[in-house]
């Protein structure tokens, strides 16, 4: 098991490593709430969550002490309208400016539960977790 999570964190750094083009805080809340409008609001749309509630909700848990800007937190779960007895798991990415990797690993962490038929060879993977157990990922703060 520890080479599987080795394995998905080799992955997550190589793909942050291969892009270039590095989230700002503009284009975090961009993704951010675009994945709101999308997946925050109805049940996911994808076959592969069948059964599954409405699987992400944005929250804002405060705000930067310079410009206010909002910080926000992603609840990621089977069902987030539902306080269930599973495991919670706390994820935060950037906490000082130049810690850059956090935010993208944090931020495609996300995009895999959201989009798992584009990742279609971790599946069981991510069903499980999303099944079993409340995944809350700040990007930055």
């Amino acid at each position: 098991m520890q080479k599987f999570y080795f394995l998905l964190f080799l992955i997550f750094f190589h793909l942050c490593l291969a892009s270039y083009d590095y989230y700002t805080y503009e284009r975090i809340e961009n993704t951010l709430l675009e994945w709101q409008d999308t997946f925050g609001t109805e049940v996911h749309p994808s076959t592969l969550y069948s059964g599954f509630g409405i699987i992400y909700n944005l929250q804002t848990i405060g705000y930067s002490s310079q410009d206010s800007l909002p910080i926000y937190a992603v609840k990621l779960s089977d069902n987030v309208e539902k306080r269930e007895s599973e495991p919670k798991v706390l994820i935060l990415g950037q906490c000082h400016a130049e810690e850059i990797y956090g935010v993208e690993i944090a931020l495609d962490l996300v995009d895999w539960l959201l989009h798992p038929i584009e990742h279609s060879a971790y599946y069981l993977s991510i069903y499980e977790i999303m099944e079993n157990s409340e995944i809350w990922i700040v990007p930055t703060y």
